[in-house]
């Protein structure tokens, strides 16, 4: 009995030196840690995490795998479910995302980032008027959620006159100066609306933020 707690000592700080290296960005040390551990002990934040880590290094389909595997074990975790539906973008099999992003929503009903995963899900299927109530749910239980607004803005965009969320964009860009993904919404709702200069004006900015 004590020697199995000094196991599961020493694998917790495996864990947390691999969450810290994670987090850090070094991602193919905490998939070398994060295998190292699965092999130890086929846990499902191990599979969850290993998941992670290599959805952020582009090996799709191992990551899905991993989540797939994550669920088996634990099929009650909303993060498995969000990632899930994240590599299935990645694969462009959009239904299927939105699909797993509901069940997490369902799971994690007070959790603001399950709501604005949905939102994003959405937008790519064109549900715009489903992605604004999802995205008004992430805001209502995060305010401050630059992602959740964005995204808001994104899918109003879509549903009513464009110059109704331009005012809404031009204050989160004065929030938050130097976004990539506000220039460039910026620059097509511009266009949308007619403002040729100024749409070329943002989208030059988008791009000078790239380079």
């Amino acid at each position: 009995f004590p020697v199995t707690i000094q196991i599961d000592k020493i694998l917790k700080s495996q864990l947390e030196e691999a969450i810290t290296a994670h987090q850090s960005g070094d991602l193919q040390r905490a998939e070398i840690i994060y295998l190292d551990l699965l092999k130890a002990k086929k846990e499902e934040v191990i599979l969850y995490h290993l998941g992670v880590v290599n959805l952020q290094l582009g090996k799709i389909k191992r990551a899905k795998r991993y989540l797939l595997e994550a669920l088996k074990k634990y099929p009650k975790t909303h993060r498995s479910y969000t990632a899930l539906s994240l590599v299935l973008e990645e694969e462009n099999k959009i239904i299927e995302a939105e699909r797993y992003a509901l069940l997490a929503t369902k799971l994690a009903p007070s959790n603001p980032a399950v709501w604005n995963n949905l939102a994003k899900v959405q937008i790519n299927l064109g549900k715009y008027d489903e992605a604004s109530n999802s995205a008004s749910k992430s805001l209502n239980l995060d305010p401050k959620s630059f992602e959740a607004r964005f995204n808001r803005i994104l899918a109003l965009a879509k549903t009513e006159d464009p110059s109704n969320s331009l005012s809404e964009l031009e204050r989160l860009s004065a929030e938050y100066p130097g976004k990539f993904e506000i220039h460039a919404q910026l620059g097509a709702l511009y266009a949308d609306i007619g403002l040729t200069d100024d749409a070329v004006l943002e989208y030059g900015e988008a791009y000078r933020l790239i380079c």
